[in-house]
């Protein structure tokens, strides 16, 4: 439970100050006005309404531990469903990539063709292709990395190129070991040269 200290005090969890033992008769006993509840207990006043130093300690506690109880139930807040690419030719694309990663079209619509693996994988997600009216003149800041299920990095390498996918250059060294390529749109990606 919580107790709203008013006049301007910034921490209202007062349990979290009180020992276990005194916490069901603090309950119980608590007056109407909250400094005569802080007269109860002595020193608890300056505790809590100085604001700083051991008050901001209880908080971040109190947060710690609302987050870990999250991570213990494996609660977690959000999951990627889709990554949107923007292109001009949606189609061109989505064919390029349903080859590259053996997904399907789930969904064709004006100016915007979803893929995805058939039947779908928890929490893989969906590729998302729009269109947009200019083309692409920068790196990408967000890319995709793949990695060969059968074959070799080279093996995978040459089948891409196959399909229409062209070297790029981003800086890399020869020392990395990935290789980057782009679509037939100019986005870049990763070859990587084993599985993670």
């Amino acid at each position: 439970w919580s107790l709203c200290l008013g006049e301007g005090c910034p921490v209202t969890w007062v349990k979290d100050v009180l020992r276990p033992d005194t916490l069901s008769s603090a309950k119980r006993n608590a007056p109407e006005k909250s400094g005569a509840f802080l007269r109860l207990w002595p020193g608890l006043r300056r505790f809590v309404q100085s604001g700083h130093g051991a008050g901001r300690k209880i908080q971040r506690k109190s947060e710690n531990r609302q987050a870990q109880k999250l991570l213990e139930k494996n609660v977690m807040p959000v999951e990627i469903s889709e990554i949107a690419v923007d292109c001009r030719n949606p189609m061109l694309v989505a064919r390029f990539w349903c080859e590259v990663l053996d997904y399907r079209v789930l969904e064709e619509a004006v100016g915007i063709v979803s893929i995805a693996r058939v039947p779908r994988r928890p929490g893989e997600p969906i590729l998302c292709f729009a269109q947009v009216p200019e083309d692409k003149t920068i790196k990408n800041r967000l890319h995709l990395d793949v990695c060969p299920s059968s074959s070799t990095q080279q093996e995978e390498v040459d089948r891409l190129l196959a399909l229409g996918a062209n070297y790029a250059d981003v800086g890399q060294s020869d020392d990395d070991n990935w290789v980057v390529l782009m679509d037939p749109e100019g986005n870049e990606f990763c070859v990587l040269s084993g599985s993670i």
